[in-house]
Protein backbone atom coordinates (compact mmCIF):
# COMPACT_ATOMS: atom_id res chain seq x y z
CA UNK A 1 0.00 0.00 0.00
CA UNK A 2 0.91 3.26 -0.73
CA UNK A 3 0.84 6.29 2.21
CA UNK A 4 1.36 9.86 1.97
CA UNK A 5 1.59 11.21 5.40
CA UNK A 6 0.90 15.16 4.63
CA UNK A 7 2.61 17.23 7.84
CA UNK A 8 5.86 17.75 10.03
CA UNK A 9 4.77 17.54 13.57
CA UNK A 10 5.93 15.38 16.26
CA UNK A 11 3.26 12.57 14.98
CA UNK A 12 4.85 12.70 11.17
CA UNK A 13 8.05 10.67 11.89
CA UNK A 14 6.54 8.03 14.30
CA UNK A 15 3.87 7.15 11.74
CA UNK A 16 5.84 6.89 8.76
CA UNK A 17 8.23 4.96 10.27
CA UNK A 18 5.59 2.76 11.58
CA UNK A 19 4.24 2.59 8.13
CA UNK A 20 7.37 1.73 6.51
CA UNK A 21 8.60 -0.60 8.86
CA UNK A 22 5.41 -2.70 8.22
CA UNK A 23 6.44 -2.85 4.50
CA UNK A 24 4.20 0.29 3.14
CA UNK A 25 5.67 2.59 0.67
CA UNK A 26 5.30 5.84 2.37
CA UNK A 27 5.66 9.53 1.48
CA UNK A 28 5.58 12.44 3.68
CA UNK A 29 4.19 15.80 2.14
CA UNK A 30 5.88 18.95 4.30
CA UNK A 31 6.53 22.14 4.00
CA UNK A 32 9.61 22.32 4.16
CA UNK A 33 11.01 18.99 2.58
CA UNK A 34 14.61 20.19 3.16
CA UNK A 35 14.39 19.56 6.78
CA UNK A 36 14.39 16.08 6.45
CA UNK A 37 16.06 13.30 5.44
CA UNK A 38 14.02 10.45 3.53
CA UNK A 39 16.80 7.94 4.73
CA UNK A 40 16.61 8.39 7.73
CA UNK A 41 12.55 8.44 9.34
CA UNK A 42 12.28 7.84 12.37
CA UNK A 43 11.82 8.02 16.63
CA UNK A 44 12.78 7.23 20.14
CA UNK A 45 10.46 5.03 22.04
CA UNK A 46 9.93 5.38 25.39
CA UNK A 47 6.75 3.33 25.85
CA UNK A 48 8.35 -0.39 25.78
CA UNK A 49 4.87 -1.93 26.69
CA UNK A 50 3.71 -0.69 23.01
CA UNK A 51 6.92 -1.47 21.29
CA UNK A 52 9.58 -3.14 22.10
CA UNK A 53 12.03 -1.38 20.40
CA UNK A 54 13.87 1.62 22.09
CA UNK A 55 14.18 3.17 18.56
CA UNK A 56 12.79 2.99 15.15
CA UNK A 57 14.97 4.22 12.32
CA UNK A 58 14.00 3.15 8.23
CA UNK A 59 14.01 4.86 5.07
CA UNK A 60 10.95 6.22 3.05
CA UNK A 61 10.48 6.40 -0.77
CA UNK A 62 9.86 10.69 -0.81
CA UNK A 63 9.65 13.50 1.19
CA UNK A 64 8.36 16.77 -1.03
CA UNK A 65 6.17 19.82 -0.41
CA UNK A 66 4.26 19.01 -4.27
CA UNK A 67 1.41 17.22 -3.67
CA UNK A 68 1.52 16.10 -7.46
CA UNK A 69 4.14 13.85 -6.49
CA UNK A 70 2.75 11.93 -3.70
CA UNK A 71 -1.11 11.92 -3.66
CA UNK A 72 -2.21 10.75 -6.76
CA UNK A 73 -0.52 7.29 -6.15
CA UNK A 74 -1.35 7.32 -2.08
CA UNK A 75 -4.10 4.69 -1.54
CA UNK A 76 -4.05 5.96 2.33
CA UNK A 77 -3.47 9.87 3.22
CA UNK A 78 -2.47 10.50 6.90
CA UNK A 79 -2.51 13.77 7.72
CA UNK A 80 -0.57 14.33 11.24
CA UNK A 81 1.84 16.78 12.75
CA UNK A 82 0.16 19.98 11.91
CA UNK A 83 -1.69 22.39 13.51
CA UNK A 84 -5.42 21.82 13.54
CA UNK A 85 -6.54 25.00 12.04
CA UNK A 86 -3.90 24.66 8.97
CA UNK A 87 -6.31 20.97 8.09
CA UNK A 88 -9.22 23.17 5.80
CA UNK A 89 -6.10 24.81 3.55
CA UNK A 90 -4.32 21.17 3.80
CA UNK A 91 -7.36 19.74 2.35
CA UNK A 92 -8.16 22.22 -0.22
CA UNK A 93 -4.44 21.80 -1.42
CA UNK A 94 -4.69 17.61 -1.86
CA UNK A 95 -7.87 17.55 -3.40
CA UNK A 96 -6.99 18.69 -6.74
CA UNK A 97 -4.78 15.56 -6.54
CA UNK A 98 -6.91 13.03 -5.05
CA UNK A 99 -8.57 10.45 -7.41
CA UNK A 100 -11.86 10.06 -5.53
CA UNK A 101 -12.94 7.66 -7.87
CA UNK A 102 -10.52 4.80 -6.86
CA UNK A 103 -11.34 2.00 -4.30
CA UNK A 104 -9.71 2.09 -0.88
CA UNK A 105 -8.69 5.20 -1.08
CA UNK A 106 -8.75 6.52 2.68
CA UNK A 107 -8.44 9.94 4.56
CA UNK A 108 -7.05 9.61 7.77
CA UNK A 109 -6.69 12.95 10.42
CA UNK A 110 -4.93 12.78 13.83
CA UNK A 111 -6.40 15.27 16.01
CA UNK A 112 -4.24 16.79 19.03
CA UNK A 113 -5.44 20.07 20.32
CA UNK A 114 -8.29 22.11 19.07
CA UNK A 115 -11.13 20.53 17.42
CA UNK A 116 -12.24 19.21 13.55
CA UNK A 117 -14.97 21.83 13.52
CA UNK A 118 -12.56 23.83 10.98
CA UNK A 119 -12.74 20.28 8.95
CA UNK A 120 -16.54 20.90 8.25
CA UNK A 121 -15.64 24.19 6.04
CA UNK A 122 -13.37 22.26 3.45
Amino acid sequence: MHITVVGGGNSTPIFAALAADAGHTVSILTRRPEAWNKDDIGFVNEDLEYMPQTELRTKVALVTSDPALCIPQAELIFIAGLPIHHNPTVLRTIKPHMDMSRLGLGLGLALGLGSGSGLAQT
